[in-house]
């Protein structure tokens, strides 16, 4: 896994070209727990939830051992989630954020699920 050093707000922060402005972190913060709460809703992080509060917290407070492998995607997805807020493309560029978004999704959706999950109990 990457640096541990680096918190969830930093690597936002850098990924948006924004690493040297602090005037946006409470809004980053909103948008950075908008984009958690989706990926805990889709099974990812603790079911009881999570949220950075001051900008501390690193991605491995949120992701745990269950789901290392969704390490990058789920950085990808909060990025795009909150660039798509904070400061979003146009055209085209925004029609590929958006799908790029329903496809991170969808993959972690698919991973973070047990497989059982989908079995049907039939009755004999």
């Amino acid at each position: 896994m990457a640096d541990e050093s680096i918190t969830i707000l930093d690597s936002i922060k850098k990924l948006l070209g924004a690493e040297s402005m602090d005037a946006f972190d409470e809004n980053l913060l909103m948008f950075i727990n908008g984009a958690l709460n989706v990926l805990t809703q889709n099974g990812v992080g603790d079911p009881k939830g999570f949220s950075i509060k001051d900008g501390t917290e690193t991605w491995e407070d949120f992701i745990t051992n269950d789901h290392i492998e969704l390490y990058e995607l789920c950085k990808e997805f909060v990025y795009l989630k909150v660039r798509l807020v904070f400061d979003p493309p146009t055209g085209s560029v925004l029609d590929y954020y958006q799908k790029q978004i329903q496809e991170d999704l969808w993959r972690i959706r698919e991973q973070a699920e047990p497989a059982d999950i989908f079995e049907v109990n039939k009755e004999d």
